[in-house]
This record gives structure tokens, C-alpha cells and sequence, in this order.
């Protein structure tokens, strides 16, 4: 027992080296993976929405539109009567999305959804309720809100890349709306003089926190409707599907199994360096072994 307890100590500062290795691989993995699951999950999620897209009939689609715009109307003229019997969480629905943002400038698909719950901003796009639904329109304004710097998931962590004249998309009920972004803003969160509804106009502002890390303030990214002319979109971007999600994920266990393998042998190594006699150590007890049997 002494001798196991001596060698444990004398082989610790090993030991800790590849303590270290192991816990450096998986700080370094965890955002990586991370992000792999939830491009994933926003890549089934628009599969998903898209599907359920096609199998709706015209009737169905333009009765979910009849009531986006009415909903849009009664903002633009602040007609709360009207608004109060509006069910927001109905407006819609096809899916847990209503739609979802591309922006081919940071190379992002990113499902919405409504309100601007934790949990929603976790996994995508919000809606800010008490904005426009986006589904275009004049006297339209829609406010799409997304976190910045989670280490689970990058989302809108590359918006501060955008510059004036990029052009993103909205889909929405198997339309697709572009936007050419006209302003770039930053202000203070209880700022919102710039999310207003303009009159005749047709915007949608993309918002985040900035700056990195501290996040006091909110990143605003407005685009005006232009007209979508699909032909010359700035990178291709084909929808995502099902398929591209279960694509997604092969790569990502593969990566996840190796980093598993990496670390178990990395433990492995471990124990062996603890507990398993080496040099003098395993001549002696061979030593005593012989001497044992002679006597």
C-alpha cells in the first residue's frame, strides 16, 4: 500500500499534465459541439416548417395571412380594441416557427419564433410582440431579436458584420421577402424610437446585444423591403431540410465519438501512470517474487 501511495506522488505532476490536456479539449470542443447541435436543431426545425408549408392548401395559407395583417393593421393604427382580441400566439402558427431569417452576409439560417422568451432566444430568432408580424406590408415594422456570444450557439454573434446594402431574407409562408439593410444602429436598450412603425413603410430590424461580452446595449440592423429577385441572392442558399439536419448531425457525432475516444485514453493513460509499476519498481517486485520462492 505504502509503495502504491508513493508512486501515486511521485507520477501527480504527470498526472496533472494530462489533467489539464483533458480539460483543455473539452473547454476547446464544447462551443464547437455546441454550435453542431444547434445548427442541427434549427436546420429540423425549418425542415420541418417547410414541410408543413406544402401540405397546406392556398385557402389555409391565405387565412393565416388575413390575420397577420389584420393583426399588422390594427398596430399601425394603434386600435387596441382590436388588438385585445387578438390571440398573438395563434398568428402564424404552422410549427413551433413562423417563418424563418436568412442572411447569406454571415451565412446563417435561423428559424422565428414568437415572443422573446429565454427559452426561444436559446434555440433562434424571436419576435418582439407589439411589433409587426413579418410578412411585409406597408406601414409594416418588424422587430427579430436573437442572442450574440452564447457559447452553445452563435445565432446573431456575426451581425455586427453587416453593412449597408446587404441583403437578407425573410420566409414566411413559402414567400420569401428581401430586405436591404438601410441603417445601422446602436443604442441604448431602452431606446425604441428606432423599432417604430413609419408609416407606408415596409421595414424589418434585426437586434442583438452589443458589444461582446458586456452587452449594455442593443445592435439594431434595419432592412427596407426591395423586391426579391431570386437570380441574384448574394450566395447560394437553398432552404435547409430534414436531411440537411440529419447530414449535419453525422458530422457532428462523429466528431462528438471522437472526442469521447480522445478521452477516455486520455484517462486510461491516467490510471496507468498511477497503478501501473514501471522501471525499478517492477524489477524489485520481481526481485522479491524470485527471493519469495527461493525461500
Amino acid at each position: 500500500m505504502g509503495t502504491i501511495k508513493k508512486r501515486v506522488k511521485r507520477r501527480l505532476p504527470l498526472v496533472f499534465i494530462f489533467l489539464f490536456l483533458l480539460v483543455g479539449i473539452a473547454i476547446f470542443m464544447y462551443p464547437k459541439v455546441s454550435n453542431w447541435l444547434s445548427v442541427y436543431t434549427s436546420r429540423v426545425e425549418i425542415g420541418s416548417y417547410n414541410n408543413a408549408v406544402k401540405e397546406m392548401d392556398n385557402s389555409q395559407i391565405e387565412a393565416l395571412e388575413k390575420k397577420a395583417n389584420d393583426y399588422n393593421e390594427a398596430l399601425a393604427k394603434k386600435d387596441t380594441q382590436s388588438l385585445s382580441v387578438i390571440n398573438y400566439e395563434a398568428l402564424l402558427t404552422v410549427t413551433d416557427a413562423i417563418g424563418y431569417v436568412d442572411i447569406p452576409k454571415i451565412n446563417i439560417y435561423l428559424p422565428i419564433f414568437h415572443d422573446m422568451s429565454d427559452e426561444v432566444l436559446q434555440k433562434g430568432v424571436g419576435h418582439m410582440e407589439g411589433t409587426s408580424l413579418p410578412v411585409g406590408g406597408k406601414s409594416t415594422h418588424a422587430v427579430l431579436p436573437a442572442h450574440t456570444g452564447l457559447p452553445s450557439a452563435e445565432l446573431f454573434t456575426d451581425l455586427d458584420k453587416m453593412e449597408l446594402g446587404d441583403v437578407f431574407y425573410i420566409h414566411i409562408l413559402g414567400k420569401v421577402l428581401a430586405y436591404k439593410v438601410d441603417q445601422i444602429k446602436v443604442v441604448l436598450p431602452e431606446d425604441d424610437s428606432d423599432i417604430q412603425i413609419v408609416e407606408g413603410e415596409d421595414y424589418v430590424t434585426l437586434l442583438t446585444c452589443t458589444p461582446y461580452g458586456i452587452n449594455d446595449h442593443r445592435l439594431l440592423v434595419r432592412g427596407t423591403r426591395i423586391p426579391y429577385e431570386e437570380e441574384v441572392k448574394e450566395i447560394s442558399t437553398t432552404p435547409p431540410t430534414q436531411d440537411d439536419g440529419e447530414e449535419q448531425l453525422s458530422v457532428e457525432v462523429i466528431v462528438t465519438i471522437a472526442v469521447i475516444v480522445i478521452a477516455i485514453i486520455i484517462i486510461a493513460i491516467i490510471l496507468l501512470i498511477l497503478f501501473l509499476p514501471v522501471g525499478k519498481e517492477r524489477k524489485n517486485k520481481k526481485r522479491a517474487s524470485k527471493e519469495k520462492q527461493k525461500s
